[in-house]
């Protein structure tokens, strides 16, 4: 006659198996992350900052967004020795 019992083996088994997988799962999700932190560091590397143009602040030094200066220039230059 056979037994029917079993040794345990099947269990441990399955136990291993599972943490196998997690493990699978940390890698995954690891290589996902990595790769958005990439593609997020190359998207702020080459300025996805929109269409504005900048220029040469008149009468300072640096730059400024040319669609504010040409909003209101007149303020601009109120404003220029206000500081």
């Amino acid at each position: 006659m056979e037994s029917t019992r079993s040794n345990g083996d099947d269990a441990s088994y399955s136990d291993e198996s599972n943490q196998n997988s997690t493990t699978i799962g940390e890698v995954v999700a690891g290589l996902v992350m990595a790769g958005l932190a990439i593609a997020g560091g190359i998207a702020w590397a080459f300025g996805s900052s929109g269409d504005r143009k900048t220029m040469k602040a008149p009468g300072g030094t640096g730059r400024i967004y040319r669609d504010d200066f040409a909003r209101d220039p007149k303020d601009y230059f109120r404003n220029l020795h206000k500081k």
